[in-house]
C-alpha cells in the first residue's frame, strides 16, 4: 500500500536532510572519482531520504524536532517557563516564603531552577511598568 505524502513533511525533510550536506559531498567525490556523473542533486538526495524516512514513520520530522527541543531545552538545564506557567505559579503561591518553595515548584515542573526565577523577575518588572 502506497502512502500519500503530506506535503508539509516532505518539505521540512528535504530542509533537514539536506544538512547531511558532507555526505552528498563524499559520495559525489567518489562518483565523479570514477568518471560517474551523480544521479542526484543535493535537493534531490535529500528528498530519498526524506521520502524514506516519512513512509516509514508519517510524522517522522514533526517527532525529530519535537525531540530536538527536549534535547535543547535538557542541555540548558530543563524546559523553559512561559508566562502562563508563572502567572499559574503566582495564583498558588501569592506571597511565596522562600527560595525553597520557588524551586520546589520549578523542579516538579520541570524547569531550570534559576531560570525560573529569572522569569518570575522579568514577568515581575515588566508589570510594575504597564
Amino acid at each position: 500500500m502506497k502512502l500519500i505524502l503530506k506535503a508539509s513533511q516532505v518539505k521540512l525533510g528535504i530542509k533537514v536532510e539536506k544538512e547531511h550536506k558532507d555526505l552528498y559531498n563524499f559520495y559525489d567525490k567518489i562518483l565523479k572519482k570514477n568518471k560517474i556523473k551523480n544521479p542526484l542533486t543535493l535537493k534531490e538526495f535529500a528528498k530519498v531520504v526524506a521520502t524514506d524516512h516519512i513512509e516509514e514513520i508519517s510524522d517522522y520530522y514533526d517527532r525529530l524536532i519535537e525531540m530536538e527541543k527536549k534535547a535543547d531545552a535538557k542541555e540548558e538545564g530543563g524546559k523553559k517557563p512561559t508566562r502562563s506557567d508563572i502567572i499559574k505559579f503566582l495564583k498558588k503561591h501569592p506571597n511565596p516564603k522562600d527560595e525553597e518553595e520557588l524551586h520546589k515548584y520549578a523542579d516538579k515542573k520541570g524547569f531550570n531552577k534559576h531560570k525560573f526565577e529569572e522569569e518570575i523577575y522579568k514577568f515581575a518588572t515588566s508589570k510594575l511598568g504597564e
